[in-house]
């Protein structure tokens, strides 16, 4: 069996056991700058958003996605 280092926490990678996988709701006013401020702890990882307005739905996934450099995210528009 081979185990990627990444999985293993090596390589400047966070173990899965050590990851916190985020979602938010929200992201007007001050919910844009605590995203950021999560994004920034390496053990931290966004997986999805949900927000009412279009524009800050579209506007924090492309946030994520960039930061990742991938298109995972994944975004609701209603939080139910």
């Amino acid at each position: 069996m081979i185990v990627r280092a990444s999985a293993l926490g090596k390589s400047g990678s966070v173990a899965p056991s050590n990851r916190i996988v985020m979602a938010g709701i929200g992201f007007g006013m001050m919910g844009i700058p605590n995203m950021q401020a999560f994004m920034e702890k390496d053990e931290v990882q966004w997986v999805a958003v949900c927000d009412i307005d279009k524009v800050h739905l579209k506007q924090v996934q492309d946030m994520v996605n960039e930061h990742y450099g991938n298109n995972d995210c994944a975004t609701y528009h209603d939080f139910r």
